[in-house]
């Protein structure tokens, strides 16, 4: 159906549970009116509708949950939401779908480090991270070197005023946006990721961020 390729925007999330819960940007959902969200998992692609949950306006964060009766679970989610602040100059990645439309599809791979603790003017719901990220990375995981979720990326911030300055709200901001959400979300455990080689962990890891598509 050619109506459905015409999309408004896209983003990236990331799931939370296997029953389907996906973390992301506001911004990337606000006045949808339809989403999709497509991922590989074990080579084979899925598609399906999702809805938005719960929203939080002021930190730029939403929860969807995968709407399908095809849908039942993903397979064993390899991360956990680590809440700690990390320090300056941790090392850190993201994975995403920036710029669909001339990138191509293919999750992106991209690094960098903390650069401050604090983000826009401050804001200490924030990092200042050095990793590149440009519209459609927004809502995507930002990681630690041990593979667990420590923030989500956005670049919905003023990118006239500050070029190179990325900006991720710490995933503490995200647990209690769950802990708000009327449904049980169940979080992944997370699993060990130590002693294998980042090609390694990325493969793990890229199975459960996946491509939102919204139309307003």
């Amino acid at each position: 159906d050619t109506e459905s390729n015409n999309w408004s925007g896209s983003g990236s999330g990331f799931f939370i549970s296997s029953t389907g819960y996906i973390a992301t940007n506001y911004h990337v959902v606000q006045e949808s009116t339809k989403l999709q969200v497509e991922y590989y998992q074990r080579g084979k692609k899925y598609i399906f509708p999702a809805k938005v949950i719960i929203s939080d306006k002021t930190n730029d964060m939403a929860i969807i949950r995968i709407e399908h009766e095809n849908f039942t679970s993903t397979p064993e989610i390899p991360y956990k939401l680590e809440t700690r602040t990390e320090d300056v100059g941790s090392e850190v990645f993201t994975l995403g779908y920036p710029l669909t439309f001339i990138m191509g599809e293919e999750i992106k791979y991209t690094k960098g480090e903390i650069s401050s603790k604090s983000g826009f003017k401050g804001d200490i719901r924030e990092y200042q991270i050095s990793v590149p990220i440009t519209n459609g990375n927004s809502g995507g995981p930002l990681f630690d070197s041990d593979g667990n979720i420590i923030g989500i990326t956005s670049s919905g911030l003023n990118k006239d005023l500050a070029d190179n300055a990325n900006y991720a709200i710490k995933s503490i901001y995200l647990q209690t946006l769950i802990d708000a959400c009327q449904e049980t979300i169940d979080l992944p455990k997370g699993s060990n990721l130590s002693g294998k080689s980042k090609p390694e962990i990325i493969k793990i890891l890229q199975e459960f961020v996946v491509l939102i598509k919204v139309k307003r």
